[in-house]
Order: C-alpha cells, then structure tokens, then sequence
C-alpha cells in the first residue's frame, strides 16, 4: 500500500486540475492544447537529458521552460486567429513539431527506446516522495 499512495495522491491532483482548467478549454474550444505543450515538456526533458543535466529540479526546469516558449508561441499567435477551429490547427502542427523533434533527437543521438515511450505515455506509477 506504500508503494501507491505517491501515485494515488498525484492522480487526485491531476483529476482536480484537469477539471477546473478543463472547463476553461472547452469554453475556449481548443481542444488539443494540453497534448501539445505536453510534448514540448517531453522535447524539454530529452533536451535536458542530452545536456546531461542529472539534477531532477533542473531537468524539471528545462520541461517548464520549453513548455512556456510553446504556450507564449501559442498565445502571440492567438490574435491572428479570431475562430477556434483556425488556432486547433496551429496547435496540432505545434503538437507535431515538438514530438517530431524529440523523437528526432532520440533517434539521432542514440538514446533508448524507453524515452519515446515515456515521452509518449508518461509513467505515473513510479511517482516517489522525493
């Protein structure tokens, strides 16, 4: 029971976060944000990873980083686009680049195969307290 109490609890908080800022995004309709600036965190941390950067705290930094350049990329875009569906497909192309680029750097750098597949479906299970 130890062993998934870490994970219990961070999924609580995900399921509290994902509701209010969900009704935030359905009211804005852009539908696929969250996947996108998802995949910029990943292309953050393989960026991290690269650079040999061991600290969690600071591999963390390089996620929220590349995170916010994705979702100030997106907001700055936001007043050429007056309807929703227009700035949806700007998102997917966003989507699209950050996972083209972190698969590329994966591939072309030699990492292991287990990166895209963190990159792609996370891992809540192995949530620790540190």
């Amino acid at each position: 029971m130890d062993l998934l109490i870490f994970p219990f609890i961070a999924c609580l908080i995900l399921v509290a976060i994902h509701v209010y800022f969900g009704n935030f995004v359905l009211k804005r309709g852009i539908i696929f944000i969250d996947l996108a600036l998802a995949q910029w965190a990943a292309l953050g941390y393989i960026t991290g990873h690269l650079l040999h950067i061991e600290n969690i705290y600071y591999s963390m930094g390089f996620s929220v980083l590349f995170t916010a350049i994705a979702a100030i990329f997106l907001s700055l875009l936001k007043t050429n686009y007056p309807k929703t569906n227009q700035q949806e497909a700007v998102i997917g192309i966003l989507y699209v680049l950050g996972t083209a680029l972190a698969t590329g750097l994966i591939a072309g750098f030699g990492l292991e195969g287990h990166h895209l597949h963190e990159m792609l479906t996370g891992h809540m299970l192995f949530i620790t307290s540190s």
